[in-house]
């Protein structure tokens, strides 16, 4: 335990504030794992809900000198990519399910019979 009043001071100050950096990070952490769960779920909607307050998170901790600015552009970069690739499988998947039109709207018509004399 500090002696010198000031450094008291310090330690009594110190207790809320590793506090709501604890706060501020677990909850960026949990934004950031809900995004890339439901991105590897293939549950778009629900990835994109959390897409912006996932970012949004990231850049508090950025700003509040609790994660390095690089070390938050990686972690953005990596949830865009993830977005990314769910974009892709949903439309794969979605192009996959749909019935080729084209296959329909060409079938040969039977041809007509000849008459004979």
């Amino acid at each position: 335990m500090p002696v010198i009043k000031s450094a008291i001071k310090r330690a009594r100050q110190a207790k809320p504030r590793t506090e709501r950096n604890r706060q501020t990070l677990s909850r960026m952490r949990t934004l950031v794992k809900n995004v890339l769960l439901w991105t590897k779920a293939g549950e778009k909607e629900k990835a994109e809900s959390f897409f912006p307050d996932a970012q949004k998170a990231v850049d508090m901790a950025a700003k509040k000198n609790l994660i390095h600015k690089n070390n938050a552009a990686r972690r953005k970069a990596s949830l865009a990519a993830a977005m990314k690739k769910a974009e892709m499988s949903t439309a794969a998947k979605a192009k996959a399910e749909k019935p080729s039109t084209k296959a329909v709207s060409e079938k040969k018509k039977p041809a007509a019979k000849k008459k004979t004399k």
